[in-house]
């Protein structure tokens, strides 16, 4: 029995079923904590979203919130149209909107899940670094751009970048998409 222990030892064995078996524990434990952030936000989210719709608010704020959407709305339009007057931001019939060079104010696009480091680079040097470009595409932009991602073809319909970048978009500007 000591010369098994000792041909485990002295192969190896033993160090690799060591690391092993730490990593898997190390991978159980952070998974787990994982989970358990993600519900605790969860139900914190809920929790918020059920104490609002049981507030009652008044006619009056109503109305303030309505005249602050507009403006919003106003100044973003303005926003796009300052640029499309100076040439940096033409509407291409293929493409939709695109920056000829890098705006002053730009989104983070790896916000949306399927953008990573390597999408997002490809993105900007496409001319697209906001996420109102990307929300405003029709389908037919969506499998233009699709197609310009060669190593990923899917991943903008199959992880609704479009739909992503709507909801961004209202989150960060107020400013609702159709």
């Amino acid at each position: 029995m000591d010369g098994m222990i000792h041909f485990l030892y002295n192969s190896g064995f033993l160090i690799f079923l060591v690391v092993f078996l730490s990593t898997f524990i190390g991978i159980w434990i952070s998974s787990t904590w994982f989970n358990s952030r993600i519900d605790s936000t969860i139900k914190t989210k809920r929790s918020s979203i059920q104490k609002k719709s049981k507030t009652k608010v008044s006619q009056t704020e109503i109305q303030q919130l309505r005249k602050e959407h507009e403006l919003l709305d106003e100044i973003s339009h303005r926003y796009y149209s300052m640029y499309l007057k100076s040439g940096d931001l033409k509407k291409d019939k293929q493409l939709g909107y695109i920056f000829q060079k890098r705006p002053s104010k730009t989104d983070d696009l790896s916000e949306i899940i399927g953008i990573g480091k390597v999408l997002h680079r490809k993105l900007n040097n496409l001319g697209v670094f906001t996420f109102k470009q990307i929300a405003l595409w029709k389908k037919s932009q969506v499998k233009i751009f699709a197609s310009t991602l060669e190593e990923f073809p899917d991943r903008v319909a199959r992880d609704a970048w479009v739909a992503q970048a709507k909801r961004l978009h209202q989150n960060k500007y107020r400013e609702t998409i159709k």
